[in-house]
């Protein structure tokens, strides 16, 4: 027999639609040239872009200022909204990021290793008798 769910019973979409959405949609709208202009100065990740938008003064879609999450959701907006960046490969998205070099110093070789010198003089001392010559 089957069931049936009453419409009613089901969870509500998480999915905004109405003034709400719009306010933030209005938003992000207005922040796309700055946020652009914050890319083109070199500032690509969240975080980069959350400490620039504050540093400048610039109020978050709530009015407050700008957290990760909150920095997250715009730039999630824009490209939804077809306002940001479009999708990049990956090798472009590594061509496109500053190099940095090593800061370790030269690599040297580790060599043998205790128990691996033990056993090459124990193998030389049984068949090659190129061991050591004790006194008798």
């Amino acid at each position: 027999m089957p069931v049936t769910i009453h419409p009613a019973l089901l969870a509500p979409s998480r999915k905004q639609s109405g003034p709400r959405r719009r306010h933030f949609d209005q938003a992000v709208r207005k922040l796309a040239l700055v946020i652009a202009e914050i890319r083109n100065e070199g500032s690509r990740g969240v975080k980069e872009i959350m400490d620039a938008l504050n540093a400048r003064g610039v109020a978050a879609p709530n009015g407050k200022v700008f957290t990760f999450g909150t920095t997250h959701r715009v730039l999630r907006r824009l490209y939804q909204l077809g306002l940001g960046p479009k999708l990049r490969t990956l090798s472009k998205a590594l061509s496109e990021r500053p190099y940095k070099p090593r800061v370790s110093g030269p690599r040297r070789s580790r060599g043998m290793t205790r128990a691996g010198k033990l056993a090459v003089a124990e193998f030389e001392r049984e068949y090659l008798d190129m061991g050591p010559k004790t006194s008798q």
